[in-house]
């Protein structure tokens, strides 16, 4: 095992054995600074290892907010094509 503290700057890759035949081992891109060091993965990949590490579902946070903006869509759209409004009908003279 080495200790981070005699890695150089720069990148590395960590590897992480989980010992439970039910779980994957993980290999990691790592970016190592002089005083912090940071795990080198997109977003998408991100939820991923939350939900494999974690059994966090980080998709799921996003899904109600999706699924209020296409139900605002949707109503918005069906209004416009049934011809009805929202606003109050003006008086004409």
């Amino acid at each position: 095992m080495i200790l981070m503290t005699k890695l150089s700057s720069g990148c590395a890759f960590i590897d992480v054995s989980r010992n439970d035949p039910a779980k994957e081992n993980l290999f990691l891109p790592v970016w190592k600074g002089n005083k912090c060091i940071n795990l080198m993965v997109c977003k998408e990949d991100t939820h991923e290892l939350l939900y494999r590490i974690f059994g966090i579902d980080a998709n799921a946070k996003a899904t109600p907010s999706a699924e209020e903006k296409e139900k605002e869509t949707t109503e918005s759209s069906a209004e416009t094509t049934t011809g009805t409004s929202t606003e109050a009908p003006s008086a004409a003279n």
